[in-house]
């Protein structure tokens, strides 16, 4: 070995005795609490982040449930209202009363989330609707044809409510209410 190695590596080991284990054994209590200290932080930090993680998702799950259960809770609320609005649609129907139908229509498009109500009669056509290009047009949807109760379609974009409006014998019409989402 190289002498001049030999005096570097015992003047490192007298070093280390001469200097850092006295401070050491001195200071003992202190570095053992300061290396607890780092450790709770470093402990704590880490636990606070998953926190916050955890806290972060559950927020979105329930906003996400929340938006969901309010979307739901207003298209059960606009489907009863379409039923009762039926049931006005009829009497108007009975007295062909035309001027009064659209009144009702466009109350109900104001008072209502709905974007478009459209009154269809027995042969399918058209005949009040909120958007007035489409009257006397031909209304071309199969579910019409059968169609004795109120039915709810969804699609991603849109919510579609067809309720009858019966007479006293046969169907008068179908009432379409449209509520984009």
């Amino acid at each position: 070995m190289n002498p001049e190695n030999n005096t570097v590596m015992a003047e490192n080991k007298s070093f280390w005795r001469k200097h850092f284990f006295p401070f050491v054994r001195k200071n003992l209590l202190v570095i053992i609490l300061a290396l607890v200290v780092v450790f709770t932080y470093s402990w704590f930090s880490i636990k606070v982040k998953n926190i916050k993680s955890k806290n972060e998702e559950e927020k979105v799950r329930l906003i996400t449930k929340f938006q969901h259960e309010k979307d739901s809770l207003n298209l059960k609320n606009l489907e009863f209202a379409s039923r009762v609005f039926s049931w006005a649609i009829r009497s108007e129907m009975l007295r062909n009363n035309i001027e009064n139908l659209n009144q009702l229509v466009t109350v109900f498009v104001q008072q209502s989330n709905a974007d478009v109500v459209n009154i269809i009669d027995a042969s399918n056509n058209i005949i009040i609707s909120s958007d007035k290009k489409v009257e006397g047009t031909t209304f071309d949807d199969n579910i019409l044809a059968n169609l004795t109760k109120t039915i709810v379609e969804q699609d991603v974009d849109k919510s579609i409510i067809y309720t009858p409006i019966m007479g006293f014998n046969s169907k008068l019409g179908v009432l379409v209410v449209i509520v984009k989402k």
